[in-house]
């Protein structure tokens, strides 16, 4: 299944690198986070089959940290609406310092243990927060064409939809972690599924052809 995700990456990059003269200007924050993240993943994988499992949750929180930024800067340049741009600039300054003191004052201390993974539950909820966010845009300012021609409308639903699963998946993991371990690792199937989704919505919107900036 791990593979499967690889493909998906390297797919959206590659639809991407072909299309990326007829996409917006701002999805340049997605070429940032595709090149971090194909890296990132296939090294967090090497580390996990290897038994370095202590050091997976560190990784995870800076890379996090950095992927709250690159989308909050892509949706603060797509946004319309300037309070939505005041938005996301609050909710960026305010997650900064809670980063930091997460990474620090607990994943480190409590490496190497299943703990709640509350960096990726707030990516979560920010995420989610602003996907909605930019629906409401698009029923505000109607655009003039097909909807589904958009590119970042594809880019949205694909982030809502992972995010928004994610958000609720992984409460759930980790509640069954503490009775069931292995029907935990079971349910976490789902957060692969909806990777998948994700990329593909990413694969589609990349595949939009539209001369916006």
């Amino acid at each position: 299944m791990f593979y499967l995700y690889i493909i998906l990456m390297f797919c959206s990059a590659m639809v991407f690198i072909t299309n990326r003269k007829k996409l917006p200007v701002s999805f340049w924050y997605l070429e940032i986070l595709l090149c971090l993240t194909i890296p990132k993943e296939l090294f967090t994988h090497s580390l996990h089959i290897n038994g370095k499992d202590n050091y997976l949750y560190i990784y995870n929180h800076i890379f996090q940290t950095a992927e709250i930024v690159i989308i909050s800067l892509l949706y603060y340049h797509t946004y319309s609406i300037k309070s939505n741009k005041k938005i996301v600039e609050i909710c960026l300054l305010s997650y900064l310092p809670i980063s930091f003191y997460l990474l620090f004052f607990y994943e480190i201390p409590h490496a190497g243990k299943n703990n709640i993974n509350y960096n990726l539950l707030i990516e979560g909820f920010l995420f989610v927060i602003y996907s909605l966010f930019y629906l409401s845009e698009l029923f505000i300012y109607p655009i003039n064409g097909d909807l589904w021609k958009l590119s970042f409308f594809w880019i949205n639903m694909g982030v809502l939809f992972y995010y928004a699963g994610s958000f609720f998946q992984l409460p759930i993991y980790y509640y069954f972690f503490k009775k069931d371990p292995i029907l935990a690792k079971q349910l976490n199937l789902i957060n692969h599924i909806l990777n998948y989704f994700l990329y593909l919505f990413f694969i589609i919107g990349f595949s939009c052809k539209e001369n916006k900036a």
